[in-house]
């Protein structure tokens, strides 16, 4: 008995499912690029506007004995004879402002701005990496 129609036959019909299975992905793959993604009621998915990158302002020191001591032992800046939890940049204008990355004005009396995490945390939270 000769087995070799039979390989061949197997053969094939492994190409033609590999041949087909193939171009159904490349089909799904191309509907999927075509249509962007939707959102849901809750405002998620899709953006609804362009990101706006935030300009990199020129540091200002921190001058003036009033900077805040945060819980942790670290402390913030003096910022025009001001206690900022943050840190001073230099605006366009020339004046001096106190912001805690993205959050102008500094954090809120308690909270600390945290360059771990690049935003403000609340003052009692332990510092990053330490287990105290």
């Amino acid at each position: 008995m000769n087995t070799i129609p039979g390989r061949r036959i197997a053969f094939a019909l492994m190409l033609a499912f590999s041949a087909m299975t193939i171009a159904h992905v490349e089909t799904a793959s191309a509907q999927n690029a075509e249509q962007p993604p939707e959102g849901d009621a809750s405002g998620r998915g899709a953006f609804k506007s362009p990101a706006v990158p935030i300009p990199r302002l020129p540091p200002v020191a921190s001058e003036g004995g009033c900077e805040p001591r945060y819980r942790n032992g670290m402390v913030g800046s003096c910022i025009n004879h001001q206690p900022c939890r943050g840190f001073g940049v230099r605006e366009r204008d020339g004046s001096a402002q106190c912001i805690c990355y993205i959050r102008r004005g500094g954090c809120n009396a308690e909270e600390r701005c945290s360059a771990e995490e690049g935003q403000c945390v609340p003052d009692d939270e332990s510092t990053f990496n330490r287990s105290d």
